[in-house]
């Protein structure tokens, strides 16, 4: 088993869920994104991670159906292979496989996870000094 899992019910059709993931990256309102990383990732660069939602926030944007699933209500366990597990009860949900592929989950209706995409970017968009090259 991989390392770390996303445990969904029910389970969407996006492949990248039933991939091996590396981060995952939980949205909720009003709330600070959280991140998991796969046992033994070093911590992500903050561009990386906002480059990851940027994306994640276009294919929310455009309900990119390659890239992004509406599921509600459901249940997502993330799982990892040390037995430890966490419920998850963020309304948006973006992963990357071990890959590199790239996608969402949304357990809110669309115009919601529109507006936590957003949020969700222009925080990470405020971690990074943007006046340095």
């Amino acid at each position: 088993m991989s390392d770390m899992r996303l445990l969904v019910d029910p389970s969407p059709q996006l492949p990248v869920f039933s991939e091996g993931l590396e981060l995952v990256i939980c949205v909720d309102v009003d709330a600070i994104p959280e991140i998991y990383l796969k046992l033994g990732v070093p911590k992500p660069d903050r561009h990386l991670v906002l480059g990851i939602m940027q994306s994640a926030s276009m294919a929310v944007s455009e309900s990119d159906p390659e890239l992004m699933t509406f599921l509600e209500p459901v249940t997502v366990v993330l799982s990892r292979s040390d037995g430890s597990s966490k419920k998850l009860g963020a309304g948006l949900i973006v992963v990357r496989s071990e890959d590199g592929h790239l996608g969402v989950l949304s357990a809110v209706d669309p115009p919601q996870a529109r507006r936590l995409a957003r949020e969700a970017l222009r925080w990470f968009t405020g971690t990074i000094r943007l006046d340095i090259p």
